[in-house]
């Protein structure tokens, strides 16, 4: 018997697997961020890693995103600025 994990519920931090996929910004998928689950990334920042609601990059690392979930496919990021962000999960 498999157990099947829930997903994150609103404003909750996500999980790492939760993350992992191509993300947009405001459902724009043209320049999505494919984040792997093996930590690398399609991004300009490089290879990216995540710990307790935060995404760090390995070629940015003053660069911080936290994020929260919205719901199933989509998530809030914001930056250390205070700038906020919706992220659309893209096909």
């Amino acid at each position: 018997m498999t157990s099947t994990q829930a997903a994150p519920a609103k404003s909750d931090k996500p999980t790492k697997e939760f993350l992992v996929g191509k993300w947009g910004t405001d459902g724009d998928c043209a320049l999505a961020i494919d984040l792997r689950a093996d930590g690398t990334s399609d991004g300009p920042f490089g290879d990216w890693s995540y710990s307790d609601g935060v995404i760090s990059f390995a070629d940015a690392p003053e660069l911080k995103v936290n994020v929260t979930v919205i719901d199933d496919k989509t998530m809030e990021s914001r930056n250390d600025g205070g700038k906020t962000v919706k992220m659309t999960r893209c096909p």
